[in-house]
């Protein structure tokens, strides 16, 4: 494996209840983890709601982990909810 993950965004959002207009690279993750962790010192406590910043990087994180160990993101949501 070389390079990132090859995401189809239009395949994404329609698996996704928020809508991403582009997933970013390394570099650009990078620099949303820094800005994200700076600010973790200043989060308030009960915080109730995702920053866009924080779900871009939670997207980021599971597909490159899916891309990493050959998995299928779909395949991580238990669908068989009772």
């Amino acid at each position: 494996m070389n390079g990132e993950p090859k995401i189809n965004l239009e395949d994404l959002n329609k698996n996704l209840t928020i809508k991403i207009e582009e997933l970013p690279d390394s570099s650009k993750i990078s620099l949303i983890f820094e800005d994200l962790d700076s600010k973790s010192s200043l989060a308030s406590r009960g915080k109730k709601n995702w920053s866009e910043q924080e779900i871009i990087f939670f997207v980021w994180l599971v597909m490159n982990y899916c891309y990493l160990n050959k998995l299928n993101y779909i395949d991580m949501v238990n669908l068989n909810l009772l």
